[in-house]
């Protein structure tokens, strides 16, 4: 059972983080220091993101997964020291750890950012699915036939710059073939999902600001044909 990562129910401050240090601000505007603003996904940066430091709102609690305004799910989550312990015992895809500072009613924590580079497209089962090309509307004139990898690949480096693609429909490769515990994908949503022992040890240890939804197939986006508005059918 493969699952989904959500914003617990409970979580009525979102985002926990309201800004940042003027300390951040400075080292940017003066020093030339990259910050987490210039995270981005996917990609691996060839550099250190400064991250000092997180100020969470007065009223927030200071949680194991924190959400914050300066950074995005797909680009790097905050997390708490022991919630980095737990999941570097599982198979992570290639990935980048940085220290991060949180501050909470004046008081200093030390975070960690953790930077899941890729996309982890090799878990879709392609032949299954069903992808359009899209404009920024989700509107489509074209469904494209994808078998595998390879040719989804070759399909996006043929796409103008004004669209994009879009799976209607999105199936997995048999769980007991995906080669990792956790991974994100582009493709629908945050995409950011976990195996079933990743998500029972998060839980046995009562991790915080986390948490999870099972994965029904297919998991579906909302496209319609340019021509006519009427949703695709497949």
């Amino acid at each position: 059972m493969l699952y989904k990562f959500k914003i617990p129910t409970n979580a009525w401050v979102t985002p926990y983080c309201e800004t940042m240090t003027d300390s951040y601000y400075h080292s940017i505007n003066n020093l030339g220091v990259k910050g987490v603003e210039e995270l981005v996904w996917p990609g691996k940066p060839d550099f250190v993101p400064l991250a000092d430091a997180f100020i969470l709102r007065y009223h927030a609690h200071r949680v194991d997964f924190l959400t914050a305004a300066r950074l995005n799910y797909l680009s790097g989550w905050l997390i708490s020291e022991k919630m980095l312990d737990i999941l570097l015992g599982f198979k992570l895809p290639e990935h980048g750890i940085y220290d991060a500072w949180v501050v909470h009613r004046k008081k200093r924590y030390l975070y960690k950012i953790l930077h899941l580079y890729h996309s982890y497209d090799n878990v879709v089962d392609f032949g299954k699915s069903s992808f359009y090309v899209v404009d920024y509307l989700d509107k489509t004139n074209e469904r494209v036939y994808i078998k595998d990898e390879k040719e989804y690949h070759l399909a996006l480096s043929k796409l103008s710059q004004h669209n994009h693609m879009a799976a209607h429909k999105l199936y997995f490769i048999e769980e007991s073939l995906i080669d990792v515990d956790i991974f994100k994908m582009q493709f629908i949503g945050s995409g950011i999902f976990f195996k079933k022992n990743i998500v029972d040890a998060l839980k046995a240890n009562s991790i915080t600001g986390i948490d999870f939804e099972p994965v029904t197939q297919p998991l579906t986006r909302n496209i319609r044909w340019a021509d006519t508005g009427l949703p695709v059918a497949d």
